[in-house]
């Protein structure tokens, strides 16, 4: 037979006719129906269906509220759906579920910060993922993704490293330094360092009591995304540090999905003859 499922939008908010939920997008993917559709409080998000009432439900609000994140290019590919979305913080970029709000994310956040890469043309071939975006260059460029070949995964494999110490956040260096954000941070697999790595101020200035530096640190593009928090210490005798508050000021796109972001940071230690600025990764 055929029958309504859910009345995802029920009423109009003047009470006095019933309105459309306007579903689209439908795409199968793990045995259920994934899918766009609007209403009054989420706007137009991510649902899925198993054909029952309390199979369909909303999977994952991307842009809070009322506004919609404008999903588009859902593209099924083995057991994920990528689409792309805009949720204002990163910008319209490349994201991908597996039907679930926690499997729900962003791949990677190729334009820094708010703006958009504006991924398009998706397109699967050989169990490979093609689309088109824009990494900040003069055009787009064809982009590949390959699942279960991460660049994560290529990174680990320059190291003889199996088992537990390959996960996200094994320390197998006992440097308190995980994986993942040795890796966010383009360090060398075979020698990452520690959690806590010096810089050197790139300008200072004084303004009453406050004083300012500019600092800038390397990282891959996804990095904040994925969790990626850094602690900001200044010192002039290497002995006694305070925590500095930073901002950042810009990112520059380099190559190989990385980019330089220049923080600014405010202290109570006023710039000295001699000034070191220190990262601390903050523990997962």
């Amino acid at each position: 037979g055929t029958l309504q499922v859910r009345n995802i939008v029920g009423l109009n908010p003047s009470g006095s006719f019933e309105d459309s939920s306007f579903p689209r997008d439908l795409t199968a993917l793990n045995g259920v129906l994934l899918f766009t559709a609007f209403d009054y409080t989420h706007g137009r998000e991510l649902w899925r269906s198993d054909g029952t009432l309390e199979g369909t439900f909303l999977v994952k609000d991307i842009l809070p509220g009322y506004a919609s994140s404008r999903i588009s290019e859902m593209t099924p590919l083995g057991s994920i759906l990528y689409f792309a979305a805009n949720n204002d913080r990163h910008g319209r970029e490349l994201w991908m579920t597996d039907g679930t709000t926690e499997g729900t994310e962003i791949v990677e956040d190729l334009l820094p910060g708010p703006m958009s890469s504006n991924p398009s043309r998706l397109l699967v071939h050989d169990g490979r993922l093609y689309y088109y975006a824009d990494s900040g260059g003069d055009d787009l460029g064809l982009r590949l993704l390959e699942p279960g070949a991460s660049a994560f995964d290529a990174w680990l494999d320059a190291v003889p490293l199996a088992g537990a110490s390959r996960g996200l956040f094994a320390d197998p260096n006992n440097n308190a330094l995980p994986n993942l954000y040795a890796y966010l941070l383009g360090l060398d697999p075979l020698s990452p360092g520690s959690a806590i790595f010096l810089a050197s101020p790139v300008g200072a200035m004084q303004h009453g009591s406050v004083g300012y530096f500019d600092v800038s640190l390397t990282r891959r593009r996804e990095a904040e995304a994925l969790g990626l928090e850094i602690i900001t210490e200044v010192s002039t005798d290497l002995f006694r540090w305070r925590r500095a508050t930073h901002t950042e000021l810009s990112a520059t796109p380099l190559s190989g999905n990385m980019e330089r972001v220049t923080l600014r940071l405010s202290s109570p230690l006023a710039p000295a003859p001699t000034l070191f600025v220190r990262f601390r990764v903050r523990s997962p």
